[in-house]
């Protein structure tokens, strides 16, 4: 906002009446752009009967005043009170502007710096006294103004002099300042909310948005004025209202007196009007229906909750908590549960439509999702169908069998889904994630928004004023509808067909880019000529419906795959959004014409606007001969047609030829180089540069040209044998430095990466000589490796030989080694038994003699006296025995003849 919180401009502070000066342009600018609105609030806030209904007065909407002032009055008098008008913006800007700055500046130098909550009370009461003075000062001119845009029948007043002289001769000094009292009470605190709202707000933008600080001060200062201007509106009514007594107003209904004051204007107006008449011209409060609100608003946002949810709990919810509120609402009576079961329906109506796209991309790829994707948008063609079907049946009996039917069928598509319940991976590179405040930037996804939008528009005139036009001229309104549904089924079909075909010959993204324009493109011709034509009911209604239905599935199709598929529902459901028609489609009485010429004008200027730049290149852009600065990235674009054109510029490698370079030797011969490719790639950095030195064909001076010089060059100043020869292999290598050494001067940001030249052509009789001696060349080189061969063979039989000996010497030797060893084994093994055995001849001596020893010793211990005495006693006891009787035994006598005797009597013993 102009003069709040002032900032040093280039390092100077401005001046009171620079900031004066600044007020002064914004009011006037300001004034010029929101002229027409003007005159349209102040037009409703005069009409004393109601926008709606039968005792409805003469403005009844927007647009249907729009064309009614346009019909009647002209296009200038949307522009009536304009020169009043300005002096009101430029006096108001000026005094409220420059006087909020100097006494904004003024109590700042006496606050303590860090109090902003007392600023901001300061901000609100500076605001409200610097709008109070520049109200009464420009008062005059509002009360002129006013008078003029209410005229509308037999004019009154001339012009605005004429105006100022008979306010003065009628009225005297108090005619210009009718109104005054309301003014005041409502730019006091309006003018005070605004300054401090916008405070708000752009203290809150740096938290939502960074590096947008122009853009957030626009955001704040229109939000701010908006809710200022919403809450004090009833004010502002009041104050046109008084402004226009002892002014007669012709045309436009009931007038009242309104000389009994701004409290009691403001009770008669409820009291006659109701509440709502102290907000009209505001904006028709009837635009936005319950349904269609809760219902938009859901796409957007379980479009961007598809990118961070499963789809197929998202679609299963929607279809279970609109079933239920189905069936709630076949029961419920009044009107407080009717709205509420709406507009639970209205805010699960979104869940089902960018979630299914997205499972649809999931099961199919790019070459037959246009075909499947087709099918999924005859949904509501295939419901449209069905209506004459159940036309008859109760409609509450209808929704609470559908609700039942949709309940179960959303638990059984979870069941059969159930293995696609998967959550999407969410990207981690940073900016990569869903941003609506991003994609509101996006020219593209604006451009695709406003054709989806002029499709959806020609549907709802399809749809409802198109009926309305047959029934009222006695046509077959069933005709039209049935032919309408059925082009719609075979143009969803149709256009994914067709779609799928020409992926198969040429690019998705060209093959969709041709149907969706051809489609609208033709939809605005058969639209445009519906009316004329419309005898042909069947023929028109097909047409229609063919070509409606196939520019939104398309257009559609083309939103659903704008982006990557982490952000891809929050940019279909974002283009869902701006193309939704819900507002416009609530006025009853849209201008056909108006409506179609408008989205024809725009949709024609966003076709020709818009233009692709592929992957590895950048767009340049000139108007009017002249290179502009911009240089756009690769993908969708607009500019303004037919003033501006854009070149594509590669930034990746890629290879120029130079193809027949001739070049004349130190000798003379003249030669050709066949082809000299040179592998470059530009920076995206030096474009602009480099496209503005030497144009988009910038490889032909830069490359080209060089090329040849350098060729030239090298070929002057060697000889033939030498370019064709010795030096050949050394071109390349030569080549690429020089280029790169004048392209790192001329062209920074273009490098060379190789260069390849081909064997130059020369004369047919040098290169006959040449290849005569390459043949000798071939045969003493033949001979050479012969002979190389021969050396090679006998080296290799020596070689064997040597080897062969070498092998049986060392086996030899390894044999001796052997043999040696197992000898020394065998000795070794001798020594030990020898050993061993001495040892154990020695231990057995030892043994014996220690034995021998002991038992000496033991005898001479044992054979005492009296030991040897008594062995001789017991040895004569058992060698003496006693005999009784006469003789003495034989036994005592050992023979041979006692042995005998012996003998023979035991074997008389035996025989007895």
């Amino acid at each position: 906002m102009v003069g709040y919180h002032p900032e040093p401009i280039n390092g100077r502070e401005l001046s009171s009446a620079e900031y004066s000066e600044a007020g002064l342009a914004s009011g006037i600018a300001t004034r010029m752009i929101i002229q027409p609105l003007d005159v349209l609030k102040i037009r409703f806030q005069l009409q004393e009967e109601p926008i709606r209904g039968r005792n409805s007065g003469k403005y009844k909407g927007v647009l249907q005043s729009v064309r009614l002032i346009f019909r009647e009055e002209g296009i200038h008098s949307f522009w009536k009170g304009h020169v009043p008008a300005q002096g009101l913006s430029a006096m108001y800007g000026l005094v409220q502007f420059s006087s909020f700055e100097f006494l904004s500046r003024q109590v700042g130098c006496r606050l303590p710096p860090d109090s902003p909550s007392l600023r901001s009370s300061a901000d609100f009461v500076c605001g409200g006294l610097s709008g109070c003075l520049a109200m009464t000062t420009a008062m005059p001119l509002d009360v002129i103004r006013t008078r003029l845009v209410a005229q509308s029948g037999k004019a009154v007043y001339r012009g605005t002099t004429h105006a100022i002289v008979h306010i003065w001769e009628k009225e005297g000094l108090g005619g210009y300042f009718r109104g005054w009292i309301p003014s005041i009470a409502q730019i006091a605190p309006f003018t005070g909310l605004q300054f401090a709202l916008y405070n708000l707000f752009v203290e809150l933008w740096p938290r939502l948005v960074k590096h947008h600080e122009s853009t957030g001060s626009l955001v704040s200062g229109a939000m701010a004025g908006t809710v200022a201007k919403t809450v004090l509106y009833p004010l502002d009514m009041v104050r046109h209202r008084l402004q226009m007594n002892g002014f007669e107003r012709r045309g436009f209904g009931r007038t009242s007196d309104y000389r009994i004051g701004m409290l009691r204007t403001m009770v008669m107006v409820v009291r006659n009007e109701s509440v709502y008449g102290l907000f009209k011209g505001l904006w028709p409060r009837q635009l936005v229906s319950a349904q269609a609100l809760c219902f938009t608003l859901s796409k957007l946002v379980f479009g961007v909750a598809s990118d961070r949810i499963s789809s197929l709990r998202i679609i299963a919810f929607g279809l279970a908590v609109i079933s239920v509120s189905s069936i709630l609402f076949g029961f419920v009576s009044s009107f407080v549960h009717i709205l509420f079961a709406v507009a639970c329906i209205g805010s699960l109506q979104g869940a089902s439509w960018v979630p299914a796209t997205k499972l649809v991309a999931k099961w199919y790829n790019d070459r037959s999702y246009g075909k499947m994707f087709s099918v999924l948008g005859c949904g509501s063609t295939a419901a449209g169908l069905l209506i004459p079907l159940v036309v008859w049946s109760y409609w509450r009996s209808l929704l609470v069998c559908f609700g039942f039917t949709t309940l179960i069928y959303s638990g059984f598509l979870f069941f059969v889904l159930r293995h696609d319940d998967v959550s999407p991976v969410l990207s981690l590179k940073p900016g990569m994630s869903p941003n609506l405040t991003s994609l509101a930037y996006s020219p593209v996804i604006w451009s695709v928004a406003m054709i989806y939008l002029f499709s959806m528009e020609v549907r709802t005139v399809c749809e409802t004023w198109i009926p309305l036009y047959i029934t009222e001229n006695g046509m077959s309104l069933a005709t039209f509808q049935v032919f309408y549904e059925i082009g719609g089924v075979f143009g969803n079909i149709g256009s994914g067909a067709l779609l799928d075909y020409l992926c198969l010959r040429i690019s998705v993204d060209s093959a969709r880019r041709v149907v969706g324009l051809g489609s609208s493109g033709l939809l605005l011709v058969v639209a445009a000529f519906s009316i004329k034509y419309m005898e042909y009911v069947a023929t028109i209604g097909w047409l229609l419906g063919f070509l409606v239905n196939a520019s939104i599935n398309i257009w559609c199709m083309i939103a659903s795959q704008l982006g990557e598929s982490h952000i891809s529902g929050a940019i279909s459901a974002f283009v869902s959004f701006l193309a939704n028609s819900y507002l416009l489609q609530q006025f009853k009485m849209i201008p056909q014409g108006l409506l179609l010429a408008v989205f024809a004008i725009t949709s024609i200027f966003m076709i020709t606007s818009l233009h692709h730049i592929e992957e590895g290149h950048v767009g340049v852009y000139f108007r009017g001969g002249a290179l502009l600065t911009k240089v756009s990235a690769p993908g969708y674009h607009l500019m303004i047609p037919f003033v501006t054109s854009y070149k594509s510029v590669q930034v990746t490698l890629q290879t120029d030829e130079a193809k027949n370079v001739p070049c004349g030797t130190s000798g003379g011969v003249m030669i050709y180089f066949d082809r000299i490719e040179v592998v470059n790639i530009l920076s995206a950095s030096s474009v602009y540069d480099i496209v503005k030195n030497y144009t988009v064909d910038y490889d032909k001076p830069l490359i080209f040209n060089k090329v040849h010089h350098e060729v030239n060059q090298f070929c002057s100043s060697h000889s033939l044998q030498e370019v064709y020869i010795d030096l050949f292999d050394q071109i390349d290598e030569n080549l690429k430095t020089a280029l790169q050494e004048d392209l790192t001067i001329m062209a920074p940001g273009l490098f060379v990466q190789a260069v390849r030249v081909t064997k130059p052509k020369i004369p047919e009789a040098i290169r006959h000589n040449y290849e005569q001696m390459e043949a000798e060349k071939t045969k003493l080189l033949v001979a050479t490796q012969h002979q190389k061969v021969v050396e090679k063979e006998a080296e290799t039989e020596r070689k064997k030989a040597v080897i062969e000996a070498e092998k049986k010497a060392q086996v030899a030797a390894i044999m001796h080694k052997q043999t040696i060893a197992e000898k020394e084994t065998q000795k070794k093994i001798s020594q030990l038994e020898d050993e061993s055995h001495l040892a154990s001849e020695k231990a057995k001596a030892d043994a014996e003699f220690y034995r021998a020893q002991k038992a000496a010793e033991a005898n001479r211990l044992l054979l005492t006296p009296e030991y040897l005495e008594l062995k001789r006693i017991e040895a004569i006891a058992k060698n003496n025995k006693i005999f009784y009787g006469q003789d003495i035994p034989s036994a005592f006598f050992h023979s041979e003849a006692a042995a005998a005797q012996s003998v023979a009597r035991a074997h008389a013993k035996d025989a007895h």
